[in-house]
C-alpha cells in the first residue's frame, strides 16, 4: 500500500482568485510520462481485482504506448475490453485504490517540464485543466495531487449497487476533448453572464436603496429646519 495521497505544494502566488484564461493538458504524454491505466495495474493486482496475466498485458501496452501513436479503432478496442474488465468492480474502491497508491506509482511519471509549464500558467492566474480519455476515478485524484482547477474524464457508468454496469457515460478521445473543453467553455459563459446579471441588479437595489435613503435626511433635515 501506498502512502496517503498529498497534493503538491503550490506557491502562494498560484491562489490568486482573479484568472486570465485557462490552459488545458492530456495525461498520457504530456503530463506522464506511463499510461495511467498501465500505471495502476500493480495495486489493482494487490486488491485482488486483476490477475497476473493483465499486469503483464498492461506491461506489454506500456511498450505499444511508448513505440507508436494510438489510432481511434485501437482505442475503442482498448475502451471496449477495459468496460469489460471492470464490469461488477466497485466503483469507490477502485477510487481509494487510486488515491492510495498514486503517489508512488503515477506520480513518479510526471514530466517535470510538464509540471513546470503548469505552474507557469498558475502564477500567471491561468485556470488549469486536465483532460484526458482516462477514468474520472484517476484523472481527478491526479488533479487535486497537481493542484489544478479541474478535470474532464471519461465515466464508466455505475448502477445503484454502486458497481460499474461495463458500460460508458462520457468517452472523452480524441475529437471529444475539444468537444468538452467548448461545453466547459459555454457553461462558464452562461455562469458569468448569470452573475453578472445578478450583481447588476443587486447593485440597482443598493443604488435605488442609498437614494431613498439620501432623499429621507433631505427631508429629514427640512422638517428640522421648519421647527426652529
Amino acid at each position: 500500500p501506498g502512502a496517503p495521497m498529498t497534493a503538491l505544494p503550490l506557491e502562494p502566488a498560484e491562489t490568486a482568485r482573479h484568472r486570465a484564461g485557462a490552459a488545458f493538458f492530456d495525461i498520457d504524454k504530456t503530463v506522464s510520462a506511463t499510461p495511467a491505466m498501465v500505471a495502476f495495474a500493480r495495486p489493482l493486482y494487490d486488491a485482488g481485482l486483476i490477475g497476473k496475466r493483465l499486469v503483464v498485458h498492461a506491461a506489454w501496452q506500456h511498450l505499444r504506448f511508448k513505440a507508436r501513436r494510438s489510432n481511434p479503432a485501437r482505442m475503442a478496442e482498448i475502451r471496449a475490453a477495459g468496460l469489460e474488465i471492470i464490469r461488477g468492480w466497485d466503483a469507490a474502491e477502485v477510487r481509494r485504490i487510486v488515491e492510495r497508491s498514486l503517489p508512488d506509482v503515477l506520480a513518479p511519471a510526471v514530466y517535470d517540464d510538464a509540471l513546470a509549464l503548469i505552474r507557469a500558467h498558475q502564477r500567471r492566474g491561468d485556470e488549469v485543466w486536465l483532460v484526458s480519455a482516462e477514468p474520472v476515478e484517476i484523472v481527478e485524484p491526479l488533479g487535486a495531487f497537481l493542484g489544478v482547477d479541474g478535470t474532464i474524464g471519461s465515466q464508466a457508468t455505475v448502477g445503484a449497487d454502486g458497481r460499474y454496469t461495463g458500460e460508458a457515460t462520457t468517452w472523452v478521445y480524441g475529437p471529444d476533448k475539444a468537444v468538452a473543453i467548448r461545453s466547459l467553455a459555454e457553461q462558464r459563459r452562461r455562469t458569468d453572464d448569470r452573475t453578472a446579471k445578478r450583481l447588476d441588479r443587486a447593485a440597482d437595489r443598493d443604488d435605488d436603496a442609498d437614494l431613498a435613503a439620501y432623499n429621507n435626511m433631505l427631508a429629514e433635515l427640512a422638517r428640522r429646519d421648519a421647527r426652529r
